[in-house]
């Protein structure tokens, strides 16, 4: 794998997945390979008869949307896409057991056998402390009592410098450990996501698009009895059902802005998932297609994530530039892949590490939906049990 100047691998780690396709794919390149780094290439190279790879950054909003704010300070510097031209694709289809392999053999390494992963101690810094955060909140309450907005995302970045081996390898004991559908360790170049995302943000299926926004999120109970009372208390959370509903209405008004009129339907809402640490509130949304045969036209009309800003959109999308003191760089944006029907499938980049190899920098963002009941405390909670749910599996010292 570290042979490869690019690589990705996405595993569903046999997680439930209703619309997954694949069990997992693994994809590679050599140097040669055509690249993308700004969202206009990315719609001019990026078509059918060809496996693409890679990450949509949330810093490649202002291209879609020229009137929102130039974005913050980068805490790492990022390119604003990230796409690569597969030469080799393999794969395992869902309820199939046959392997396929497309391409050349050769750009499948093995060179991690035997290898030991080795992480310096690190100490990831928090972008906002404990106290500011509270005082975010209260100010972005003030926003939404005010009428300015009903709902949005408030994120904290952590940050620190480490020396990772082999990256690769922590990606595999991160998902073990912690399984979600739509994991995923992506290399440009340098570049690193080890990612272990649960949320789909958009999938294309000939011209089905289906979206799932999570918002609603509370930690497993230690026994059986005190999981199942966790789980009650989340399904009939008003707050985060209002959360969740507001952010159903966005995604059913970002589809309808591509979808065939009245084709657009909620066939899941306040969907309950859990996983190895957590139980999130999934809402499904699903669409018909007008012009199935214009692949961006669907990511245009509803990129960044709509879980991930706010609602209404542009509004959220202010005051997160406002609030929020470093740009979020690749973080609540989306990464997946194009197949050569044209279909593609991308999730919300959260849970997610992202490592500079050459500068030895290491980033990770959590963060939640601030309502008007929102309360300050335990919205900086819900930010760091989402963030310990990984967290723990790195050397470091969480605030």
């Amino acid at each position: 794998m570290s042979a490869n100047p690019f690589f990705a691998c996405l595993d569903s780690c046999n997680c439930p997945d209703s619309y997954g396709t694949y069990d997992w794919i693994i994809a590679a390149a050599s140097s040669e390979t055509e690249t993308c780094i700004i969202w206009e290439n990315a719609e001019k190279l990026i078509s059918k008869d060809h496996w693409w790879f890679g990450i949509l950054g949330y810093d490649s909003a202002p291209y879609l949307e020229p009137i929102l704010s130039p974005m913050p300070p980068k805490a790492q510097v990022l390119p604003e896409v990230a796409f690569f031209k597969a030469e080799i694709v393999c794969y395992k289809k869902r309820n199939e057991e046959k392997i396929t392999i497309l391409g050349n053999e050769a750009f499948l390494s093995d060179s991690i056998t035997n290898e030991n992963l080795s992480i310096q101690e690190v100490e990831l810094t928090p972008s906002i402390d404990r106290l500011l955060y509270l005082e975010k909140v209260e100010k972005l309450k003030n926003e939404i009592l005010n009428g300015n907005v009903y709902e949005i995302n408030l994120t904290c970045c952590f940050s620190g410098k480490t020396k990772i081996s082999h990256p690769e390898i922590w990606y595999l004991h991160l998902k073990d450990k912690y399984p979600t559908p739509m994991s995923m360790l992506f290399k440009f170049k340098h570049l690193w996501m080890i990612g272990n995302s649960p949320e789909r943000f958009l999938q294309k299926t000939a011209s089905t698009l289906i979206s799932q926004p999570i918002k609603g999120t509370i930690a497993r109970g230690k026994t059986k009895e005190q999981d199942q009372e966790q789980i009650e208390s989340l399904k009939h959370s008003e707050k985060n059902q209002a959360e969740n509903v507001m952010i159903v209405d966005l995604v059913r008004n970002d589809l309808n802005r591509c979808c065939i009129p009245g084709s657009v339907q909620v066939p899941e809402l306040f969907g309950i998932h859990s996983f190895s640490k957590v139980h999130h509130m999934i809402s499904t949304i699903s669409g018909e297609l007008e012009f199935p045969e214009d692949i961006w036209k669907p990511l245009r009309d509803t990129f960044p994530p709509g879980s991930m800003t706010g609602a209404p959109k542009i509004m959220a999308m202010e005051l997160i530039t406002r609030e929020e003191p470093v740009a979020r760089g690749w973080y609540a944006g989306a990464n997946g892949y194009f197949t050569p029907e044209g279909d593609f499938d991308f999730a919300v980049v959260i849970r997610s590490f992202i490592y500079d190899s050459q500068k030895e920098l290491l980033t990770y963002n959590s963060g939640g939906a601030i309502t008007w009941d929102s309360d300050p405390k335990e919205e900086y909670e819900e930010m760091l049990v989402k963030a310990s749910a990984v967290l723990e599996g790195l050397t470091s010292k969480t605030p």
